[in-house]
């Protein structure tokens, strides 16, 4: 079988699983392998590049990372007819409560609904623990996070962050772009 129809039965998979973003990408990887029996032809790590494909992730690892940059890509990937704005989310010792699928038709607000969020965003891959992490997404109409697999979203491994970047965070884990 190719690696285009095994990337296929991948994307039916994500499109269909409920609880992706509770699994790291060696678990999903875990998960993934005994239901599709034509991944054992490939190796983790192309089942991973095939995973994060289908997750519509990016990741990079740079010396430094600003406010400019992240605009940069927000503005690159911004779709009007999909999104309401983007999100930068910067790396917390810690994970917090996860987004539960009826968060926010219980009255919390978009920030709250972003913030858990990003924990599950950030719980998908794993943390280099020697690294600044920032996760780049995007907000749907509702203003709630684009985290579902397929949704446009980025991971930046840093040395450190500049400045401007850290003076728009002020204290905060979290920034919306609107």
């Amino acid at each position: 079988m190719s690696r285009s129809h095994a990337q296929a039965q991948i994307d039916e998979y994500l499109r269909k699983a409920q609880d992706l973003c509770t699994k790291s990408i060696v678990e999903i990887i875990a998960t993934i392998r005994p239901l599709i029996p034509t991944l054992s032809r490939f190796t983790d790590e192309e089942v991973e590049e095939m995973v994060l494909i289908s997750l519509n992730y990016e990741e990079d690892n740079v010396e430094s990372f600003g406010f400019r940059d992240a605009i940069a890509w927000i503005k690159t990937n911004f779709d009007r007819n999909l999104h309401y704005g983007g999100c930068i989310l910067r790396n917390l010792p810690e994970q917090k409560a996860r987004l539960t699928e009826n968060r926010g038709a219980d009255g919390a607000s978009p920030s709250e609904v972003a913030a858990s969020a990003g924990n599950r965003l950030r719980s998908l891959f794993r943390l280099s623990p020697s690294r600044i992490r920032v996760d780049l997404c995007f907000l749907d109409k509702q203003g709630e996070p684009l985290i579902a697999a397929g949704a446009k979203h980025k991971v930046v491994h840093a040395e450190r962050i500049e400045d401007d970047l850290e003076r728009q965070f002020a204290g905060k884990d979290m920034i919306i772009i609107k």
